[in-house]
């Protein structure tokens, strides 16, 4: 169709994801407006009114609603954090490549990642995803996701306090089995600032009685002293030895 002096030519100008290729002989229905055959940036032909093109009211084929993809890159849904959007769509949503904590690529839409629908690439058991990122388990600070599996139980990498990395089962973690890498200065229960008795425990040492870690720990007449763990958590009521001399001294006045 030939461009007449009333009409605004729009012909090769870019609004948003939509090209204005020609115009044609159509109206829009109830006004003057005359709608143009254009090509969204997807490749897709679609008809538009040169008023909603102008204004902004259509800005694709339907492939986007918007004029460009929201920007989701570095953002983390579930276990998915979104990396670069695709020229791909499903359901008219954008589709983004994202990665997972275990390493993996997938690709999910948006929608998807915004309502939850998308929370991994698929390595979880359905219906059993709990995210332990972060979280503290004895010693034990998670720090992302394996693809091993131990049993139904997904397998995670773990960080001790002492610095060593470790793999453990989620379930291992969740009932206390493992709350450590098993270096033998937290492999034991903490007792370090806990009173027993005149003793408080001060540090745990590489030495063992009958299995039971032994503490150095600090009478409450100031004197140091060795006890296993087990000797600790009877709660001794005697001291080093001092609190019989003390208590004579105090007798005599």
């Amino acid at each position: 169709m030939a461009i007449n002096k009333r009409m605004k030519d729009l012909r090769g100008q870019t609004f948003n994801y939509l090209t204005a290729i020609s115009p044609t002989k159509e109206r829009e229905k109830g006004s003057r407006y005359v709608i143009w055959d254009c090509v969204c940036l997807c490749g897709k032909k679609v008809k538009v009114a040169s008023a909603r093109l102008t204004k902004g009211v259509v800005k694709s084929c339907g492939c986007h609603p918007g004029a460009r993809p929201r920007d989701l890159s570095g953002q983390t849904f579930g276990h998915l954090t979104a990396i670069s959007w695709t020229e791909e769509r499903k359901d008219r949503s954008v589709v983004w490549e994202c990665k997972c904590s275990c390493g993996k690529r997938a690709k999910a839409s948006a929608v998807d990642l915004r309502r939850g629908r998308a929370k991994h690439c698929g390595c979880y058991p359905k219906g059993k995803i709990k995210d332990l990122r972060g979280q503290t388990f004895g010693h034990l600070t998670v720090i992302s996701l394996t693809e091993e599996r131990m049993g139904s139980n997904v397998v995670w990498e773990c960080e001790c306090i002492c610095g060593e990395r470790t793999k453990v089962s989620s379930e291992h973690l969740r009932i206390g089995r493992l709350k450590s890498c098993g270096c033998p200065g937290v492999s034991s229960r903490d007792l370090r600032g806990q009173t027993f008795g005149h003793f408080t425990a001060i540090s745990s040492t590489e030495e063992r009685i009958r299995g039971s870690v032994v503490w150095e720990c600090e009478c409450s007449c100031g004197e140091k002293i060795k006890l296993s763990s087990a000797v600790l958590k009877r709660r001794p009521t005697k001291g080093c030895g001092c609190c019989a001399g003390r208590k004579s001294a105090d007798l005599s006045d």
